[in-house]
């Protein structure tokens, strides 16, 4: 006489199998009829404990990039044996139809496989910096953090690449939202790209690094920058200086020229 657990064992597993046949009958899965196929890769995750539930990252280095290359620049991908890959350009040179982004949100394998490709090899890839502005609403702007995040977990587990997080909001409130599940990483990467413009952005980036340094355990700060001078860039990270954090400015091909151009 079967007991009453056998019975309800049973009765579980006649049910999972249904339902996983009523699932896949079509032969696709569930999630990827939903465009959730992502999910996947946070299921393999951690994730904060609160209401963005982002996907936590770690990023443990002491040997930074010393050049970094565009994500439509393949041809400096390996320009040096440390050239890290970033997505410091207009959205709409990643951000569309063909992008990663987008790869990963419609689950588009041949697109994926095209990436996991192009990437192949590179050391360093930051995570995508995606453009926020101060009047747009919140809610896009972590959904693009969260983005962001899947994007690092696919380069990681799927590239086998080392992936920096890139920091960025339009807001210091914001900015402690875009800062969560990155708790154990001892480098992140900012861009002073558009800060440099006028001193009220310049102020913002020096309150941002500030915000940031108060607040993470970090022992370099990679950035971003197209100067020709690296004076500026020292000047607005004088704080993070001050606490002992290494400020690294790769070179790129866009600081190179502009290098070139200054004589």
């Amino acid at each position: 006489m079967r007991s009453p657990f056998c019975k309800t064992v049973k009765r579980m597993v006649f049910l999972l199998t249904q339902q996983n046949s009523f699932l896949y009958k079509d032969g696709i899965p569930e999630l990827r009829k939903r465009n959730l196929s992502f999910l996947n890769l946070v299921d393999r995750s951690l994730t904060t404990d609160d209401e963005y539930q982002f996907p936590e990252l770690s990023c443990d280095i002491h040997m930074l990039p010393d050049y970094i290359a565009m994500s439509s620049q393949p041809h400096l991908f390996h320009n040096t044996s440390r050239t890290a890959v970033g997505f410091w350009e207009y959205d709409r040179r990643f951000n569309n139809p063909q992008g990663l982004t987008a790869a990963l949100y419609w689950d588009d394998k041949k697109q994926l496989e095209r990436y996991k490709q192009r990437f192949s090899g590179v050391k360093y890839i930051f995570t995508p910096d995606y453009s926020v502005v101060e009047d747009m609403p919140a809610c896009l702007e972590y959904s693009y953090v969260y983005f962001s995040r899947i994007v690092a977990l696919w380069l990681m587990t799927e590239v086998g690449t080392t992936v920096i997080p890139t920091v960025s909001a339009s807001t210091i409130e914001r900015l402690s939202v875009a800062l969560l599940g990155l708790d154990n990483c001892n480098v992140i990467a900012i861009s002073t790209k558009g800060y440099l413009r006028n001193s009220t952005e310049k102020g913002y980036l020096r309150e941002m690094v500030r915000y940031v340094v108060d607040h993470k355990q970090l022992d370099s700060i990679v950035v971003y920058d197209t100067c020709s001078s690296e004076d500026e860039v020292y000047d607005i990270f004088e704080y993070a200086l001050e606490h002992n954090i290494n400020i690294d400015v790769p070179l790129n091909s866009y600081r190179e020229l502009h290098m070139k151009e200054r004589g």
